[in-house]
């Protein structure tokens, strides 16, 4: 029996120790690789059943104590989960595998997150890897043509160009129909100095059910963006850096210098002025060696002005990591861009942090810190106030004179005069100074209280401040010289605005059995104000320089200063959502948000937006189970709510005073300062003005299948704004001109299609292709008492078609209205008598039942009589056109080989129209001293002087009464020397009318950009100490296929909503190509 015990002691104490050997931990080390057999950092390795883990280094590898029987959990976003037992291994080797059915599963809505699977509504998703291997410029070039329905178009190649970007097409008439924007959280009115390279996703909520929860600030959809934030694991550094050059695509084509002065001989010719013949002579010489002009080469401004080399260098700079209680990033960017018109560049640098610290295991704090500097120099930038109207370089790079005339061959003769509007462009551009300085700070922190299990508050504030700085100068050699007594002037101005938000959010999560529940309450104030200030000063000394006039203003005259407190505008909201889903099956949703707006006056202040969502996801039904083996998800989802409108003038319900002043009223003792007075404001106000209401319906369809290498998403949606916010024009009679008043609807009706397609994914080869078209009609469904009225597009010029744009009930927006074109007036219009008059229309005379609006003569324009009323006039408008596409969408393809990288990213337009302003004044000149388009070349044009004989007189009889010699008047001869010409006479075209000769079609089909990238080996890359390395050359704007003849047919739909589509004297696109590098460390 002793035998027996000591024996079961021995045994026992065995075990005993065998087990308290086992239970003492071992590290075990490790590595992570993604598919490409690169390292994955930050992924996740826990022990299952603990709170215990970490996360990888930048190099991908981990190291963890464990024990034999524990198992290991390795997850990372967007990939399968796997668990491994521990065992007597030391050493282990991950590979992360694709989880097609939960990848980008988490999306961004409205105060909140939630499972893309449970989404009832509209939402489309860019991940970072859209911004990691394409250094996109700015964020509306990442979005253009990426997301169905969503419709980026950026008009101009300026450095401080402005993309209008619209979701599901334009509701508001007279406002603006851009989308709200948040960025981690903060509403932003401008994403343009925001870095793509801090981008970690962007989410766009395109319908009432998603957009809802915002109300007042949600009814053109809500692009939230989220940046990059720190992670638990050792600290990564990345380095991104690019370098690239543009240049002009192309240049218009302008009348040579023989050209340019045989047309203006042939506008002499026309002319009953006398001694416009000396005049002519006195610029260009004798008309016998007009010929030598033939010899000359001309200057050319456009290559000269836009024909330089642009440059590009941007550097990016991000620290990231943290410990379980710790997480940061922090970023620093900075482009500074060259670009291809002299004097015009741009300098921005941004600085961002994230923290988030867990104080305890129910407390934490979260803080977001951004920094912007945007500075822009030059003279013929998008904002300044010249760029697209008169005394533009841009414009005058094309109208002013090729030559000199006579100076051009004497020495000491006097200097051709130029057309009273055009300046020279090189002087002009010279002779400009513009430094625009954007300076945004933001900050933001919250605090997320975990009072239950189920239980969470969440508090957040932030604020930012927004400083514009503005300095310009204007040498005598500019059109604002020439404007003030031919002295230099300059302005100075200062903007300033602040803008505060508080919300606290309360949110509740419930899971019984299948039943998921999920509520939120909230509360948010919102406060925007600022302030501005004003000064111009004129005549400044003739040779002062920008540095000497802005820093000594006093030497010139100042204008009264103009200060500006802008009226504060708040909001004050309450809101509330509700989620519920049985097993993702059945899914259903609801929001409603109580808005209150300053601007509104307080009987009107108070709005409510209601919504709600559901979904069936058929995929997951037992009598689908048969399909599970190739059909991942069928989700059928339907949603409708409404949201509001308040982008009007903070005090358009109530009457103000406003700054005036005439060149008519000096009170003061200068009389060349004029005095500053208050007058009312111009706008009547209306104290029963209320919401702008957006009012969606949609119905989406999202399919994947076959592993999710193919997916589907449909969409079908109808929006309607209603009472809209118009700026209607009032009787004079009541001493206003306009007033805001709720009036009308419109509707927007389409369907979008996105399609993802993983076609090829093997060990060493990959391929991906995506593509979405979205197809949109609006109309204007009512307009109240007014049923119709015709919109002046006002473009800039001084003489320009007026009332070129029709809004009419039933009909939809964006059209344009003018004449149809009928080719020109032919010699059987006209009878045709020897009158023996100095001026040729005296010799034609229009037959009768000819219809026409002026004295006509052949070659000039015909128009179409469509009322059969013998005549042309405004009754004889028609729709020519409109400038809204039939569809719209792009094209991603992306491959991969071993190290090697390629996408192709393009977006395409069909179906709309251009009003190409461009080509009614350049192709007209009734004045002198104006270069034209090639195209009106005497070859082309239909001309009264023979260009090979232009003292040659064709008259019958009694030639000596034609005081001007070449003035072709014979029919015959006339029409010998213009057959077959299609464009009409310089001298006869009409730069007021707008026809279906200026509307061309505008589809294209654009190459984005092209990139090809090269990773360096891993084991080369590791000898560094480094976990990445990647070289890439982009191609930026390639190629674009169209018919339109215009320098680019992605034109401008921003300004006027009523007068889209407009091409105007833009600051031209340019090709770039760019050279990058990204590091990590």
């Amino acid at each position: 029996m002793k035998k027996i015990v000591i024996t079961s002691v021995i045994i026992l104490l065995t075990l005993i120790a065998g087990n308290l050997h086992a239970a003492e931990p071992q590290v075990i080390t490790g590595v992570v690789l993604d598919e490409r057999n690169q390292p994955a950092v930050g992924v996740n390795i826990l022990i299952k059943g603990e709170a215990k883990g970490v996360a990888t280094d930048a190099n991908g590898k981990f190291s963890i104590a464990v024990n034999p029987k524990n198992v290991l959990v390795i997850s990372y976003l967007g990939y399968i989960t796997q668990e491994q037992i521990v065992g007597s291994k030391k050493s282990f080797v991950f590979v992360l595998k694709e989880d097609t059915k939960i990848l980008d599963e988490v999306v961004v809505v409205g105060y909140g997150t939630m499972r893309r699977k449970d989404l009832t509504g509209a939402v489309s998703s860019l991940g970072e890897q859209t911004f990691k291997d394409i250094p996109v410029a700015n964020i509306a070039d990442a979005l253009t043509g990426q997301i169905a329905g969503v419709n980026v178009t950026k008009s101009q190649g300026g450095p401080d160009s402005q993309a209008s970007i619209k979701i599901r097409g334009a509701g508001s008439l007279n406002n603006d129909n851009s989308p709200l924007y948040i960025v981690d959280g903060f509403p932003v009115d401008d994403i343009s100095n925001i870095s793509p390279q801090t981008i970690s996703s962007i989410d766009v909520l395109k319908d009432a059910s998603s957009t809802a929860i915002y109300g007042a600030r949600g009814a053109n959809g809500v692009i939230i963006i989220n940046t990059k934030s720190g992670f638990e694991g050792k600290t990564t550094i990345t380095y991104t850096g690019f370098m690239g050059f543009s240049q002009t695509k192309k240049f218009a084509e302008v009348l040579n210098p023989f050209e340019y002065v045989f047309s203006q001989y042939e506008g002499m010719a026309l002319s009953t002025i006398s001694g416009t013949r000396n005049i002519w002579e006195n610029d260009y010489g004798s008309l016998s060696d007009i010929n030598i002009y033939k010899s000359l080469k001309g200057k050319n401004y456009q290559k000269y002005i836009l024909g330089n080399t642009g440059t590009t260098y941007s550097n990016n700079l991000s620290v990231s990591g943290g410990t379980q209680t710790v997480r940061y990033t922090t970023t620093f960017t900075n482009q500074e861009d060259k670009d291809v018109m002299i004097g015009s560049s741009s300098n921005l640098t941004t600085i961002t942090g994230a923290l988030s610290f867990d104080a305890t295991k129910w407390l934490k704090f979260y803080t977001n810190v951004f920094f912007s500097n945007k500075d822009i120099y030059g003279a013929g930038t998008s904002t300044t106030t010249y760029s697209g109207s008169v005394g533009s370089p841009l414009s005058a790079m094309i109208q002013f004179r090729p030559v000199n005339g006579v100076s051009d061959f004497v020495d000491n003769a006097d200097i051709l005069q130029s057309a009273y509007w055009i300046v020279d462009p090189v002087g002009n551009t010279e002779d400009s100074y513009r430094r625009y300085q954007s300076i945004t700070t933001r900050f933001s922190a919250a605090a997320v209280v975990t009072l239950s299990k189920a239980l969470s508050f969440r508090s957040d504030y932030s604020f930012q401040f927004g400083d514009r700085p503005i300095q310009a100068f204007y040498g005598q050699r500019t059109s604002q010289a020439r404007a003030s007594s031919q002295l230099p002037n300059a302005m100075i101005a200062y903007y300033h605005n602040d803008y505060w938000r508080l919300s606290n959010v309360l949110n509740y999560r419930k899971n019984i059995k299948r039943h998921n529940i999920t509520a939120m309450f909230g509360e948010e104030l919102v406060y925007s104000g600022g302030n501005s200030t004003l000064a111009t000063i004129l005549n400044f000394p003739a040779n002062t320089t920008p540095q000497a006039g802005l820093s000594s203003a006093q030497i010139g005259k100042p204008n009264p200063i103009r200060t500006n407190e802008s009226t504060p505008i708040t909001t004050s909201s309450l809101f509330t959502r509700l989620n519920y889903d049985y097993k993702s099956k059945y899914i259903v949703n609801a929001s409603i948000r109580a808005d209150g707006s300053s601007k509104f006056a307080p009987s009107k202040r108070w709005g409510l937006f209601p919504s709600v969502g559901v979904a069936w996801r058929a995929s997951s039904e037992e009598f689908m189970s048969s399909m599970n083996s190739w059909l991942q998800d069928l989700k059928v989802r339907a949603s409708w709510g409404q949201s509001g409108n308040d982008r009007i003038a903070a005090d358009s319900w109530q009457n103000v005073m406003t700054y005036g002043s005439s060149n008519s009223v000096f009170l003061g003792s200068d009389k060349t300062i004029p005095t500053a007075y208050l007058v009312p404001a111009s706008m009547l106000y209306n104290p029963d003005l209320k919401w702008e209401t957006t009012t969606s319906t949609n119905i989406g369809l999202d399919f994947s299948c076959f592993d999710g290498r193919l997916s589907l998403t449909v969409d079908v949606y109808e929006k309607r704004v209603s009472d809209l916010l118009l700026n209607a024009v009032i009787p004079y009679n009541t001493g206003y001109t306009t007033q805001y008043q709720n009036i009308g609807q419109t509707s927007n009706k389409g369907i979008e299609l996105s399609l993802k397609s993983k076609l090829i994914k093997a060990k060493k080869f990959n391929m991906d292709i995506s593509a979405n078209i979205a197809f949109n009609r609006n109309n204007i469904d009512n307009l109240g008492a007014t049923k119709s009225w015709t919109e002046s597009s006002q473009w800039g010029y001084p003489t320009r078609p007026t009332n070129d744009y029709l809004i009419q009930e039933g009909k939809p927006m964006g059209q344009m209205y003018g004449y149809v074109y009928d080719g020109l007036y032919t010699f059987d219009d006209f009878q045709y008598s020897n009158s023996g008059s100095s001026a040729l229309t005296n010799y034609y005379t229009i037959k009768p039942g000819i219809p026409s609006n002026r004295v006509e003569l052949p070659g000039s324009p015909k128009y179409k009589d469509l009322n059969h009323d013998g005549k042309i006039d405004e009754n004889d408008k028609t729709i020519i056109g409109n400038a809204f596409p039939l569809a719209t969408g792009g094209f991603t393809l992306s491959m991969s080989y071993k190290n090697f990288d390629f996408s192709s990213f393009f977006n395409w337009s069909y179906g709309n129209d251009i009003y190409n302003a461009n080509t009614i004044v350049f192709t007209s000149s009734n004045r002198q001293y104006v270069n034209m388009y090639n195209s009106m070349n005497s070859n082309n044009r239909f001309v009264y002087v023979d260009p090979n004989n232009p003292e040659l007189i064709t008259i019958p009889t009694n030639p000596t009464s034609v005081s001007t010699p070449g003035l072709i008047v014979d029919p015959i001869s006339l029409y010998e020397i213009n057959k077959n010409k299609e464009m009409a006479s310089f001298t006869r075209t009409r730069p007021n009318d707008l026809s279906t000769l200026d509307i061309e079609d505008g589809s294209f089909l654009r190459l984005n950009t092209m990139t090809l990238g090269y990773s360096l080996p891993n084991k080369l890359v590791k000898k560094a100490s480094l976990s990445q390395v990647r070289f890439y050359v982009v191609v930026y704007n390639p190629f674009v296929w169209t018919r339109y003849s215009g320098d680019d047919p992605e034109v401008s739909l921003a300004g006027s909503q009523l007068t889209p589509g407009i091409d105007w004297n833009a600051y031209p696109r340019s090709r770039s190509f760019n050279f990058g590098i990204n590091i990590k460390l």
